[in-house]
């Protein structure tokens, strides 16, 4: 055995990575952690959504429209078009706005995370891949 305690009658998939780690070992937590974020990343996203969905609910605002706080004037629009002061504006409540503000940040903080999520799991993906299978710890570690 060496200083690592490494057995030199392992394979090569089996040599030691780092603190007794084996390749398949770092292989596996790998693949784990990739299902764990892509799991969270659905999860982040589902969420997002619902926050969507929450806003237009509480805020009483249809679907295809959106709130506008123009210097105190709240109000909200249909999307798309011209300019917000050329299209028709129906006006809403400071607790409307309020609840739509509110609803639309936490909305995006969890579409956000969800994102970043994805991005770790294809980070996670493309480096297992790159790897490779036969691939001993000097690519890994």
């Amino acid at each position: 055995m060496d200083s690592i305690g490494a057995d030199p009658r392992e394979t090569k998939n089996d040599a030691p990575v780092r603190r007794g780690m084996t390749v398949m070992q770092l292989r596996t937590a790998l693949y784990i952690a990739c299902g764990l974020l892509m799991s969270a990343s659905l999860g982040f996203l589902a969420l997002s959504g619902w926050f969507e969905q929450r806003k237009h609910t509480l805020s009483g605002v249809p679907t295809n429209h959106f709130a506008v706080n123009d210097n105190g004037r709240l109000f909200w629009v249909h999307r798309g078009g011209g300019p917000v002061n050329e299209r028709p504006q129906v006006p809403m409540t400071a607790e409307q706005y309020r609840r739509w503000e509110e609803n639309d940040r936490s909305g995006n903080f969890w579409g956000g995370s969800g994102v970043l999520c994805f991005f770790g799991t294809c980070g996670i993906a493309v480096w297992l891949k790159m790897a490779g299978s036969g691939r001993t710890g000097a690519s890994v570690g």
